[in-house]
């Protein structure tokens, strides 16, 4: 019998399961931290020990347990809520274990959630580019820093895509290559599960040093390690919203009149790490994008009016 086998006999006899004893069995090790980092919440929040899931005690606790994540985080679809709820059954599911907690996803769809506006209220972007300089003046570790810093020279990625990035390179890590001004994304650390990559500048990587770990990560523990990917802002210090900042950043790239259509979805897709159709349908529908964009016959060109205000730092073009 294999090592891996007698492991998962274990855990499903004698629950709660160990998460350590488990992570090579998962697909990817962003997904074995993500559903590490939630079980540690919960299980704080409920007084349980971290690094280990109870499967029992989430069995009895269900509707408890999905009113505390619901009550953590910000859920506007089912979509992400029944991500959230996979984070928790992937071990029950890689240990064999049977319990009607796992069964529990369909009943999701029915929980009513705080469903965004149609037309959403979004800074335009050179207002955005001032809080940031704001917070990052008011920084209070070089973590934050980074964070406000990338953001601010227009590279709105997302946060998980940062906290796994190293200017050394290595097979763990994503790359800021500061020699040959690249940013790589590796597929298996990335939301998509896509390999991305896009050309940075040089007053980015200016911008930066002098205010990386050793480590090389650009945002990490104080002893120089990885943060989960399930780290909120407000634990850097930082009080804003990455989806506000990012969902401004596309309704200004989508309005550009500098740049072809083609070239601003080489930026959606390579920086923001989303498809065409995410980040028209989704970027579009707020009223800054309304009163600067005119959707064409086919709901793919797009032409700005006139009178935008278009900020000076804009990202360098992403290769494609």
């Amino acid at each position: 019998m294999s090592e891996n086998k007698i492991k998962i006999n274990v855990a499903r006899k004698n629950p709660p399961i160990v998460m350590s004893e488990i992570k090579e069995l998962y697909p990817t090790e962003g997904y074995y931290h993500s559903s590490k980092s939630l079980i540690n919440k919960i299980n704080t929040h409920f007084g349980l020990k971290r690094d280990q899931l109870d499967w029992k005690f989430y069995d009895n606790n269900y509707e408890e347990i999905v009113k505390f994540i619901l009550n953590t985080y910000t859920i506007r679809q089912h979509s992400a809520l029944t991500a959230k709820f996979a984070c928790l059954t992937k071990p029950m599911r890689l240990c064999n274990v049977e319990c009607s907690f796992m069964y529990m996803g369909k009943a999701l769809m029915q929980i009513p959630l705080k469903m965004c506006p149609k037309n959403k209220q979004i800074a335009p972007w050179d207002e955005t580019v001032e809080e940031l300089k704001k917070a990052r003046l008011n920084a209070v570790s070089n973590n934050a820093y980074n964070v406000c810093t990338i953001y601010i020279h227009g590279y709105p990625i997302r946060l998980k895509d940062i906290l796994f990035t190293s200017i050394i390179e290595s097979d763990e890590h994503n790359f800021l290559d500061c020699d040959n001004l690249m940013w790589y994304i590796r597929k298996d650390l990335t939301k998509q599960r896509k390999a991305r990559q896009f050309a940075v500048t040089q007053e980015l990587v200016d911008d930066l040093k002098g205010h990386i770990h050793n480590s090389g990560l650009l945002v990490c523990r104080k002893a120089g390690g990885l943060f989960t990917s399930n780290i909120v802002m407000k634990t850097l210090g930082l009080d804003f919203v990455i989806a506000e900042m990012r969902n401004s950043y596309e309704t200004m790239n989508l309005a550009r009149k500098d740049i072809t259509n083609a070239e601003k979805y080489a930026i959606s897709n390579n920086v923001l790490g989303h498809s065409t159709s995410i980040a028209f349908h989704s970027y579009t529908k707020n009223d800054l994008a309304l009163s600067l964009l005119d959707d064409s016959d086919d709901g793919v060109v797009i032409e700005p009016k006139e009178g935008i205000i278009e900020p000076k730092d804009f990202v360098k073009m992403p290769m494609v």
